[in-house]
């Protein structure tokens, strides 16, 4: 049994158990990202001594880890089994949640995450090869939908639920929670099919030149965190800034010379590839500031509870969820570039909202719950389906590599995202300077999604010698 698309296209009974079977995986990503955010206010009254900037490493260092490892986890999954990567990621996660939830001090709580984050490099990446190749090419929409609902969901349960458990015991629970959110996952991640059969020998790409980008992106995350403790102009901080943007040179010559490098020639040249990635990260930027911009002023500025604070960052995730699947009937009939665009404008629309309504005085839900319900819709269209138009056209023998750059392009934009955010807002626990560091950050939001459209409109324009696209662009 299965699904038949207009285009008599079969989608087999087989490939959706597949397809929903490593949605686990997309649901206990989104799952962590939700909580940590909720979670972050909790975590900085518990950590008392330690500032804001130093905390959000539990959330940058994650995202950095997973940039580091992607391209080699794809390689990995190609060479050893997809499913046993896979498996193997979500075992390495539920120990390493179990050992943030033990942390006794704020380095072990970051040390841990760091390996959380390398064991979801694992089965993210495992994960979402074995739903795509279940799928027949003109249906692949259709399985990054499945995981963009996993993802919805698991971004709705965590900011209630796990606002529950943080309202009625405490910080080291959300991990715990996390934990056993990930033993289930693996739980029926054994029922997958098999894959020795894609097993191959090929070998992972630079390690030099992974762990360049690697620290040139920790580096620049660190400037960024650090600016308003030691000043833009003050020269630690343009070190750092200096010394991460001169390492991408040094990136890209090794990806020329070496004979396995981390950006094969297929990719450098794939000028739509290259900037639709690129649009993504920006987009990571923007969704990764609002997730910790928010909790932050609810808390802190509108004195809510955590509980009441996870209720309304549910509103937004689901209407994303709801938003999914229409989405891609969508782009499966009409093509991404309509549907992008107005997801990036409603995206702005709700930051200006917020810009014009919200007062230091709580105006409670008929400020917050409009830009909520766009927000959700723009992130919806924006984050689940510039993936698919990004690596539409990518040549069959550097998928793996490709969509591994590419999600390791949008975990640094979360780190940058998060990193903006704290910067701009600030250590201050005062209404007023909370909410006018909230300002900052929403325009910084709307000029975001301006540039993820003009990146977008760019990525569109045509080139030559492309390979037949499966989605039409228009």
């Amino acid at each position: 049994m299965g699904t038949e698309t207009n285009d008599g296209t079969r989608i087999s009974a087989a490939a959706w158990r597949t397809a929903l079977l490593c949605a686990a995986a997309t649901f206990v990503f989104v799952m962590d990202s939700g909580l940590l955010s909720i979670a972050f206010p909790k975590l900085s009254a518990a950590f008392k001594g330690t500032s804001r900037a130093t905390l959000s490493w539990t959330s940058s260092g994650y995202s950095v880890a997973i940039a580091a490892l992607m391209t080699f986890t794809g390689t990995v999954a190609d060479r050893l089994g997809r499913k046993k990567v896979y498996l193997g990621g979500l075992t390495l996660y539920t120990l390493a949640a179990v050992a943030a939830g033990s942390a006794t001090n704020v380095w072990i709580l970051i040390a841990a995450r760091v390996l959380q984050g390398a064991a979801s490099a694992l089965f993210l990446t495992a994960g979402l090869a074995i739903a795509i190749v279940a799928f027949p090419a003109p249906r692949r929409a259709t399985a990054l939908a499945v995981w963009g609902i996993a993802g919805s969901a698991g971004a709705v349960v965590s900011p209630t639920v796990g606002a529950a458990v943080l309202d009625t015991w405490s910080w080291r629970w959300a991990f715990i929670g996390l934990a056993c959110f990930a033993a289930m996952a693996l739980g029926v991640g054994l029922w997958l099919p098999d894959d020795r059969a894609q097993a191959t020998g090929e070998r992972p790409p630079d390690p030099v030149g992974v762990a360049l980008a690697a620290g040139g992106i920790a580096v620049i995350v660190l400037a960024i965190v650090r600016s308003q403790m030691w000043g833009w102009v003050d020269v630690r901080t343009l070190g750092c800034l200096a010394a991460g943007l001169a390492v991408l040179p040094i990136v890209g010559y090794r990806s020329i010379r070496h004979p396995r490098p981390l950006i094969p020639p297929e990719l450098r040249r794939h000028r739509e590839y290259l900037v639709l990635s690129l649009a993504c990260l920006v987009q990571q930027i923007a969704f990764f500031s609002y997730f910790f911009s928010l909790p932050l002023i609810l808390t802190g500025a509108w004195h809510w509870s955590t509980l009441h604070a996870g209720y309304a960052m549910a509103i937004s995730m689901a209407v994303s969820a709801a938003v999914v699947f229409p989405a891609a009937r969508w782009v499966e009939r009409h093509g991404y570039t309509r549907l992008v665009l107005i997801g990036a404008a409603i995206g702005a629309a709700s930051c200006l909202w917020w810009m014009l309504t919200f007062k230091v005085t709580p105006n409670t839900w008929w400020a917050l719950a409009p830009g909520l319900a766009v927000f959700g819709v723009g992130s919806s269209i924006t984050g689940n389906f510039m993936t698919g138009a990004a690596l539409r056209h990518v040549p069959a023998s550097v998928m793996g590599q490709g969509n591994a750059l590419h999600q390791m392009g949008r975990r640094i934009g979360g780190a940058i995202g998060v990193a903006l955010t704290i910067a701009l807002i600030g250590e201050s626990r005062d209404r007023s300077p909370l909410l006018a560091g909230g300002r900052r950050a929403w325009v910084l939001l709307i000029v975001v999604h301006l540039l993820m459209s003009v990146l977008f409109l760019i990525g569109q324009i045509p080139q030559r010698h492309r390979t037949a696209e499966a989605i039409p662009s228009r």
